[in-house]
């Protein structure tokens, strides 16, 4: 894991402290051995930290993320005449991009976000991994193009000004990638080349499941995906696996168990909830022989956090679960890598509404939906951004798109097979997890109610100065809600956690 932060122009100098001054503001990502390149000519500026440089072919390199395929990259790489100095993944990047030019970034597995700044060519080539599991924003004004890794460091260079319009559809559900005026992130599996001012961006991958099923036979598909699963997790050597109760991070936990056997795992459970999942976490622990921890929270707990969240994810918590996954980050201690079941869901086929899908014979256009709108935008991007903020970087093996495009060249009974959802990976996991049957389960439970105390909903949105008045008026909804004669839970949730973001991020 490493901060990503710099930028380029054609216009006025800046000044290059403000480096520093981005670099601070995200080193809970790891900053420590980036040196800052600075590249000015003909009225151009490149300011940028870098982890490598090569001398010798004037390209500098960053990388935020873990390569699956580092190893394989570098024997191919050295047969074909690429000299190392050492095993760092950013020096496999810096090679790669001396061997295959920009198109790279196709030759990555795994999850990533990199800067590579080409001094010679005056190119700078920016890019994400395939579903988005790594995050990288950009600020375009004025002939400046701005990168960093999130955008709190944007604001230490830039005046990040709130924008109302992305506000406004943040109010309505839409997705929005960013709430400033001149940000956004850089989509997932694409690429973007600034060349003589011009930031031209690419998409290099597309996840299968935009196409129909091709139709064609495939046997011994469960062997085939067991194998592709269990290579995906291999390739992702974790310390220990956020476990829940359910049958995708059991499926995780009984495959890293076999080559570690120190596994660490960890669970959320609400105090005095009756319906938690921590009896059938530490069943599952217990069946592999793991170190099991367990991190059970009151709901005060949880509303003494949930600021906490918002400052780390620069934006508005999406989900109460969120609150879960950023106390288990923090329980972690003396974790670099752990390994999650998000991803699975919308690769294998897993939410309700695929069963309807499935008769409906719109089953691929929705799961790709899911993959390229909320798995980015909200699921990945609340584990990432928490994550980092404990030092600890999540891993998603479900996500490694080898695995993805195995399993949509399946027919879609493969993954749906009348109720049953993700039935492939049930099939797989029959002989591994034989106690697991058909039960569901619904991830770290937490329900908004769990974190909204009537003391946190009247300390941010009480307030006859509250952000929140310029887009609407909670005066009404907050009086019926504290005072139980309506629910508005749903609405007032969305105003919460904006009114923290207003007053601890935008205005920060």
């Amino acid at each position: 894991m490493a901060g990503i932060a710099g930028w380029i122009t054609r216009g006025a100098r800046r000044d290059e402290g403000a480096l520093s001054a981005m670099l601070q503001a995200i080193c809970h990502r790891g900053v420590d051995g980036l040196s800052g390149v600075v590249d000015r000519r003909s009225g151009r500026e490149l300011v940028f930290a870098a982890q490598i440089a090569d001398e010798a072919s004037g390209v500098a390199v960053v990388l935020d993320g873990a390569l699956a395929n580092a190893a394989e990259l570098k024997n191919a790489l050295t047969v074909r005449g690429q000299r190392f100095a050492s095993s760092a993944d950013a020096e496999i990047v810096l090679r790669a991009y001396l061997q295959w030019d920009k198109e790279c970034v196709r030759q990555l597995r795994g999850q990533f976000a990199l800067a590579v700044w080409d001094g010679r060519r005056e190119r700078l080539l920016l890019a994400r991994d395939r579903f988005g599991e790594k995050p990288l924003y950009l600020y375009e004004k004025d002939g400046v193009v701005a990168f960093a890794s999130e955008p709190k460091a944007l604001r230490q260079a830039f005046p990040l000004e709130v924008d109302s319009n992305a506000v406004k559809n943040h109010l309505e559900g839409k997705t929005s990638g960013a709430l400033y005026r001149n940000v956004r992130r850089l989509g997932p599996a694409t690429q973007a080349l600034w060349h003589f001012g011009r930031l031209i961006e690419t998409r290099y991958w597309t996840s299968p499941d935009k196409e129909p099923y091709a139709g064609v036979p495939v046997s011994g598909a469960i062997e085939a995906f067991a194998g592709e699963l269990e290579d995906a997790v291999r390739r992702r050597p974790a310390d220990a696996v956020f476990l829940s109760g359910g049958l995708d991070s059991a499926a995780l936990v009984a495959v890293a168990s076999r080559n570690n056997t120190r596994l660490r795992t960890f669970t959320f459970g609400l105090a005095k909830d009756r319906n938690s999942e921590l009896a059938a976490a530490a069943e599952v622990a217990k069946q592999f022989g793991t170190s099991h921890h367990e991190v059970v929270a009151t709901p005060q707990e949880l509303a003494r956090a949930l600021p906490e969240v918002v400052v780390m994810r620069d934006a508005p918590a999406s989900r109460p679960s969120d609150v879960a996954v950023h106390l288990l980050c923090r329980s972690a201690e003396g974790v670099k890598r752990v390994l999650t079941g998000e991803g699975c869901d919308e690769v294998l086929g897993g939410y309700r509404r695929y069963i309807a899908a499935r008769f409906k014979g719109n089953f691929r256009s929705d799961l790709y939906a899911a993959q390229t709108g909320p798995l980015p935008d909200e699921v990945l991007e609340r584990t990432e951004r928490v994550g980092a903020g404990a030092a600890l970087e999540a891993q998603h093996p479900f996500l490694d798109h080898v695995l993805a495009e195995t399993v949509s060249a399946l027919p879609d009974d493969m993954r749906v097979r009348g109720v049953a959802t993700k039935w492939i990976l049930r099939e797989a996991a029959r002989g591994l997890l034989p106690k697991m049957g058909g039960r569901r389960h619904g991830g770290f439970r937490v329900r908004a109610r769990d974190v909204m105390s009537n003391e946190l909903l009247l300390e941010y949105l009480g307030a006859p100065d509250a952000h929140v008045r310029q887009y609407c008026d909670p005066a009404t909804m907050l009086e019926e809600h504290v005072k139980g004669k309506k629910n508005h839970e749903a609405a007032l949730w969305t105003l919460l956690n904006l009114e923290i973001w207003h007053r601890r991020s935008a205005s920060g």
